[in-house]
């Protein structure tokens, strides 16, 4: 069998190649550098005791046999923490007690709520088992929300993760508290790493009446064994039998075992070892308070966690600047704290001395002028007001996005081909996913800098003055427009609309639309005031001011692109007032600021500037970093579509298709959309699913239903649910599948759609390429970025590689927070959005699969003109 260099994508379990590993370049930096004081691992400062050097010295001399099971070294852990024997599981160190247990209890589909922020490897090890992190946010005075854990238990919860001491924030949960979150009644591990570090209470007792407990313990921290990589847990003998299963044999080392009896055979070397180190943590804490611009948080382990957010610098800036003062921090960037805090672990008297005078100096001498005031940490809000709900997301000014909150909003789907959407049901999550967000992410109200805002494209709502909506939004998705986009072609032919609007209209289009308004609710008509897209109309209701941008007022058809203004004379002739649409100019320029009932709905101080920003399709092209000439992105979200920057507005051979404006005046957007591809897979997903409550199946099961059915080549499926824009420019054509047999399961069904949207895909591809422009990567963005099926699927159907995005349904956010740092000055400008988007990997195409397709291929183009004449009929009737 020839290894090719498909082998990840083809062989590697889905999801596990995305996974992020753990990150131990700080370890390495330290053990190359030991000049350097190592104030950044939660290390005890000082070795073992001579006994326990003894012991190791002694096991060495045996180190040709392999180690024995390490029942001695049980039994003494079993009296050091009153449990029986049976109750004692060992392990090279906790980290794989942990590991054993999210693997004992975490499969595809199952979830792991996870209090943060806290010790990464809980999420890392949940996603590698094909889990979803259930992330429940600490309070802001870093207490733990034990109502808020409690109600995101759900029927998919298999564990919940806590620690205690808790790392990186210090501290410890009480009994009450672990025992309100027992009740729930799933397993419960409690990683107490850093017990023996304080005077924290031991939860290994709890261990005989709660079978549902897991406590993890390591003899790395206050017995200062790190390298030995000694870790115990404590469970219920039943659940310790199940872990032997999934354990390797022989994890810990005869030296391990050897030097951790008797470490444990001297209680009083360990209690002076804790002695030490909870007065040097308390002496280091209290020289940090007589510091104005930090704050140190009190801890119950042997480390400190720093707010650094008054300083003027970020984490990353501190962690640099105190290495060069020869010692070694950790910034939280791993742990949902992006660039507001350090830690410190707590070293020798002499380490803690250095510390604490370097620390001072540099926040004392060199930081920025601020008149004698201490300066806080700025952030931004960016809004990605999609399809099927609202992403909020946090960044820092450099646009490092941190803390996220999503509130799904309502699609309404209607008789007729109606499909609409409540404005302000819009709103309202918005506003929720903010407050949420500035609550989870412990960030005050004052610290927002701006607003930035992207959001779905191609629809129309009618609003009186204030921004209030006359009737709910006209998705994008809507057909009822579809007789005025052909009384449209008959004044207009294709080839004069191609001349005088840039694209020949359908009904898919904004300006038919508003031409529908226009004729079918007079009554309406009469009240409005703007006919907005959603971003538009989101941008209304939070500055006060109508404003659109190139991409978005080219999409309304009435745009003049020399001028880049309004189209007058086609205004006129189509008769859409000119003054009821938005004011025209670049996305990024502020459109004005905060209003008090917006500032008011969202928990926001008024007067935060609000930049006009883009729609989707342009955030999501300089989100994923495709801002060259040629540069492309691959959106699979709701719909699925091809961004490519051009530099010229180049014209469409085929003389339908007109090209879009960009972020960037100075370039142009070739938009090639296939209509329903994410949410042709939600819908099948919704309709498969057993039950009538609303649900669908999940990311895992479609992946498992996909490969469990395999390849087919008999059956097809047309993704053309609401009619399909690119190649065919049909309203009224709709989805079929094709060859249905009897043997025919979920998993066929689900395959062949994927593969039908994916023949689109490349038919897209293939009439843009027409343009005689040059494509160069794709990048994958979107929601559906995420499975590793349908990536593989559409590599192997375009014959070319997948550049996935690293946070890739977070595209249009980063987008809209580009947008909005060029509006505030922070960025020269949209330049610097390539460095903050991330290629996490590559799905490359087999080239047997690439041959394979290219013959259904083939097979698929026919389909159109078998199944078009189907829906002649209606045409011809016109309705």
């Amino acid at each position: 069998m020839t290894v090719t260099a498909g082998i990840v994508e083809r062989f590697v379990r889905p999801g596990l190649a995305a996974a992020e590993p753990y990150d131990a370049r700080h370890h390495d930096y330290a053990w190359s550098h030991p000049e350097l004081a190592r104030l950044m691992s939660n290390e005890y400062p000082l070795p073992p005791s001579t006994a326990v050097l003894e012991a190791a010295r002694a096991a060495l001399e045996r180190v040709n046999l392999y180690p024995y099971s390490g029942e001695d070294l049980r039994r003494a852990l079993a009296e050091h923490n009153g449990v029986p024997v049976e109750s004692i599981i060992l392990g090279n160190g906790s980290t794989e007690i942990l590991d054993v247990a999210t693997r004992t209890f975490i499969g595809p589909g199952d979830e792991a709520v996870i209090h943060f922020p806290t010790y990464a490897f809980f999420e890392t090890q949940t996603r590698l088992g094909g889990g979803e992190p259930v992330a429940v946010p600490m309070k802001p005075d870093w207490s733990f929300d034990i109502d808020a854990i409690r109600d995101a238990v759900t029927e998919r919860t298999k564990a919940i993760f806590l620690c205690s001491p808790n790392n990186p924030t210090g501290r410890s949960w009480t009994v009450a508290e672990l025992e309100a979150i027992l009740e729930v009644g799933v397993p419960v591990v409690v990683d107490q790493a850093y017990l023996e570090c304080g005077y924290s209470t031991s939860f290994a007792p709890l261990v005989a009446d709660h079978p549902n407990l897991v406590v993890a313990r390591t003899m790395s921290k206050a017995f200062g064994l790190a390298s030995l990589r000694v870790g115990y847990g404590i469970a219920h003998p039943a659940l310790v039998d199940v872990f032997l299963r999934v354990r390797i044999p022989f994890s810990l080392s005869l030296v391990a075992l050897w030097a951790a009896i008797a470490a444990l055979r001297d209680p009083a070397d360990l209690e002076a070892r804790r002695r030490f180190i909870s007065a040097e943590r308390e002496r280091v804490i209290e020289g940090l308070r007589q510091m104005p611009s930090v704050t140190p948080h009190p801890s119950d382990g042997n480390f400190i966690l720093i707010d650094i957010g008054r300083s003027g610098r970020t984490s990353v800036e501190i962690v640099e600047a105190m290495k060069a003062e020869g010692i070694l921090l950790r910034a939280m960037t791993a742990h949902r704290l992006r660039g507001t805090h350090v830690r410190v672990s707590i070293g020798t008297p002499e380490q803690s001395d250095r510390f604490l005078a370097a620390f001072r100096r540099l926040l004392e001498g060199s930081g920025p002028d601020t008149g004698g005031e201490a300066v806080a940490a700025r952030y931004i809000i960016a809004f990605d007001v999609g399809t099927s709900g609202v992403k909020a997301v946090l960044a820092d000014l450099d646009g490092c996005a941190g803390a996220a909150e999503y509130r799904p909003h309502e699609l309404r789907t209607l008789p007729g081909g109606w499909v609409e959407q409540d404005l302000d049901g819009m709103l309202a999550a918005l506003a929720a996913a903010t407050r949420a967000l500035l609550h989870g992410a412990g960030v005050a109200p004052e610290a927002i800098e701006g607003i930035g805002v992207t959001a779905q494209m191609f629809n129309v709502v009618p609003v009186d003055a204030a921004g209030a909506p006359l009737c709910p939004m006209l998705s994008w998705l809507d057909q009822r427009a579809a007789a005025q986009a052909r009384t449209i072609a008959a004044r207009m032919d294709e080839a004069e609309q191609f001349r005088r609007l840039g694209s020949v209209v359908t009904a898919k289009d904004i300006l038919p639309r508003i031409v529908w308004l226009r004729e079918e609710r007079p009554d309406l008509w009469a009240r409005t005031r703007w006919l907005l897209d959603c971003k538009e109309a989101v941008v209304l209701r939070l500055s006060g001011a109508a404003a659109t941008d190139d991409c978005g007022a080219s999409a309304y058809r009435l745009w003049d692109p020399r001028r880049r203004a309004w189209d007058e004379d086609a205004c006129r002739a189509l008769g859409v007032p000119r003054e009821m649409l938005p004011d025209c100019g670049p996305a990024t320029r502020l459109a004005g600021r905060l209003t008090g009932p917006a500032a008011n709905a969202l928990g926001l101080p008024s007067g935060v500037p609000v930049a006009v920003g883009s729609g989707d399709v342009a955030a999501s092209q300089v989100g994923a970093g495709a801002i060259a000439p040629g540069d492309a992105h691959l959106s699979l979200g709701t719909a699925t579509y091809f961004g490519i920057t051009l530099a010229r507005p180049a014209a469409d051979p085929g003389g339908r298709l007109g090209v879009l404006g960009h972020m960037d005046p100075a370039r142009w957007l070739l938009w090639l959309e296939v209509a329903t591809g994410g949410g042709a897979l939600a819908w099948l997903s919704r309709t498969l699913a057993a039950g009538d409550d609303g649900g669908s199946l999940d990311h895992a099961e479609v992946e498992r239903l996909v490969a469990a059915a395999g390849e087919t080549d008999e059956l097809f499926f047309t993704p053309w649910l609401s009619g399909e824009r690119v190649p065919v420019f049909d309203d009224r054509v709709r989805g079929a599948f094709v060859g249905l047999g009897l043997h025919h399961g979920r998993g066929h069904l689900l395959r062949a759609l994927m593969e039908g949207v994916a023949y689109q895909i490349r038919w897209a591809l293939e009439y843009g390429l027409a343009y005689g422009e040059p494509i160069g990567a794709i990048r994958a963005v979107g929601g559906g970025s995420i499975g590793e099926t349908w990536l593989r699927i559409i590599a192997d159907v375009l014959g070319r590689p997948l550049l996935v995005m690293r946070d890739p349904q977070d595209a249009g956010a980063r987008g809209a927070a580009a947008a909005l740092l060029v509006a505030l000055g922070a960025w020269p400008d949209l330049s610097s959005a390539a460095r903050l988007a991330v290629v996490e990997r590559e799905v490359a195409p087999d080239p047997a699969a690439t041959a394979r397709h290219g013959r259904r291929y083939a097979r698929y183009r026919r389909l159109y003109e078998a199944l078009a004449p189907l829906h002649e009929p209606a045409r011809a009737g016109g309705s």
